[in-house]
């Protein structure tokens, strides 16, 4: 088994991946979408904490998936002083990624800046056992 990359290979007797390095042994199996929230408070209700993750139970709002918030800060060394980021996330479940994550967002309160993006998840079309080469599944 070997991987190439820039003109190098690299040989080995097993190969462990991320989706990603091989698209040709996996299938797209849904979508997530996720809000990456700059914001200059915690999320209200939460008594103030620097740092916390909420999960949202899919019963209920009414959906087939679980809504998840984690949010980080100055505490966890990854932004200044007052400062917060909020990450939302949701499987994809309609064609309106962005309106899935609405509780979500609607728990944070103000939001300075929002990125959206909507992400292929990815299993492997096999078990890894003949090629040697194991590929996770994308979450």
């Amino acid at each position: 088994v070997g991987v190439t990359s820039e003109g190098e290979t690299a040989k080995c007797k097993m190969l462990i991946c991320d989706p990603s390095y091989m698209k040709d042994r996996v299938k797209v199996v849904g979508k997530v979408v996720r809000a990456l929230c700059f914001l200059d408070h915690p999320i209200p209700n939460t008594n103030n904490v620097a740092s916390v993750q909420i999960i949202i139970p899919q019963a209920q709002v009414g959906r087939k998936s679980d809504i998840y918030i984690c949010t980080i800060s100055h505490a966890n060394q990854v932004t200044a002083q007052g400062f917060y980021i909020a990450i939302c996330s949701t499987t994809v479940e309609t064609a309106s990624p962005e309106a899935e994550l609405a509780p979500a967002l609607n728990l944070l309160g103000a939001i300075r800046h929002k990125f959206v993006t909507v992400s292929e998840l990815y299993q492997p079309t096999d078990d890894g056992k003949s090629s040697q080469i194991f590929i996770s599944s994308s979450y």
